[in-house]
């Protein structure tokens, strides 16, 4: 039989869920363009044996299999400084990433579950901010993550209802992400599980920090009268909230990362100067830009809100060309699967082949090293985990 892309499962991927236990073929796809687990064009299944003629032959039975759910939480810089318009960059900070983030979720067609939160945050647009750090004390995001067309029209919402205010508290933001991942209704989500934060500056907020005018950032901006450490309390008394605060940063995304929720760090204009900072983030989150430097995704104003757009667009479809398979139903053997890419056979225990995660039930089919990075970046025309046949170990 030959399923077309309007074919699907009830999660929105794109698998034929033909009969695994009958000969009939289920093939899981993995393409370029975001459609299914990222497939170009069509999913394909045949009846009968493997061989397509209607007999049984080894390897005869594929095994149903679904990508991995994917679950990504934005976390958005709202402070003053986004209300600004960069030279170049054609628009304010603030509605450029309002916009990019309306095409990065469309681009994904419902294939990504995202959730919002702002930071800083008084709780509610209408209400304003008591302090510059402020965020809300309950640890459900302004979006609470979920799938669908009613979510997405609720995050572009939220986009359009709230304006640039105050400091840029990025610790506390991700702490609240932590502490949603780990303890609070996310932790309940099937799938993988992402954290994109997107900043225009560095992070600031620690009243408990002191700092000499280097690690200031109201003088790292440039805002700041020569010669005079704006973070001094002696001339300021909520000067220290003013210090980088990049220690406390990279240490709550370690904990996200080691938590198994990786973090994308994407710069808007304005983050030049925090570099360091930022690529330090972007190494302990465990996704930094494959074409550092820098490791985390800066902007350059110049390019304008269609280059942010464009990056926030690649990483989150790049996440639906998915490298786990999860398998619909436990195979009564495990050492009788086989996966093929693009009708070549990977074996199994290459770094460059597949592995299985027994860890939960059914396992999970990982595509490993350049295999993986190959379907990551290129897609694959078509993927298949089929049963019957001794597994192809690597030698």
């Amino acid at each position: 039989m030959l399923c077309a892309m309007a074919c699907g499962s009830k999660d929105g991927s794109m698998v034929d869920s033909g009969p695994s236990s009958s000969g009939g073929q289920s093939s899981a796809g993995a393409g370029a363009n975001g459609s299914g687990a990222g497939m170009d064009g069509i999913v394909v299944g045949t009846e009968g044996g493997a061989d397509g003629t209607g007999t049984d032959t080894c390897g005869g039975t594929n095994l149903d299999a679904s990508p991995t759910k994917v679950n990504v939480l934005l976390v958005v810089d709202k402070s003053s400084s986004m209300a600004s318009t960069p030279a170049g960059f054609g628009d304010t900070k603030w509605n450029g990433i309002r916009a990019a983030l309306g095409n990065a979720i469309d681009a994904t067609r419902g294939q990504v579950a995202f959730g919002l939160d702002f930071f800083p945050n008084s709780g509610a647009a209408d209400q304003p901010l008591s302090n510059g750090c402020e965020l809300p004390t309950n640890g459900a995001p302004s979006v609470a993550i979920a799938s669908g067309a009613t979510t997405n029209s609720a995050i572009k919402r939220a986009l359009a209802d709230n304006a640039p205010a105050g400091a840029t508290p990025t610790a506390a933001a991700l702490a609240r992400a932590l502490e949603y991942f780990t303890k609070g209704d996310g932790a309940a989500l099937a799938g993988r599980h992402y954290v994109l934060l997107a900043t225009d500056g560095g992070p600031n907020c620690n009243s408990g920090l002191t700092c000499a005018a280097e690690a200031c950032t109201v003088n790292m901006d440039g805002i700041c009268p020569a010669k005079t450490n704006c973070c001094d309390a002696s001339l300021d008394p909520a000067g220290p909230s003013k210090c980088l605060d990049d220690d406390a940063t990279v240490a709550v995304v370690e904990k996200l990362a080691k938590a198994g929720v990786d973090t994308f760090v994407v710069g808007i204009p304005g983050t030049e100067a925090y570099q360091p900072t930022l690529d330090s983030v972007a190494v302990a989150g465990g996704a930094p830009n494959p074409n550092a430097p820098p490791s985390y995704f800066a902007i350059d104003a110049t390019a304008g809100v269609q280059a942010l757009s464009a990056v926030l667009t690649e990483i989150t479809t790049g996440l639906i060309r998915s490298c786990e398979l999860v398998l619909n139903d436990d195979p009564p053997d495990y050492e009788q699967i086989n996966v093929e890419v693009d009708g070549k056979v990977i074996l199994e225990g290459s770094a460059d082949g597949w592995s299985l995660d027994t860890t939960h039930q059914p396992p999970t089919v990982v595509l490993e090293g350049a295999t993986c990075a190959a379907v990551r970046k290129n897609g694959a025309q078509q993927l298949r985990v089929t049963f019957g046949c001794p597994t192809e170990h690597v030698k």
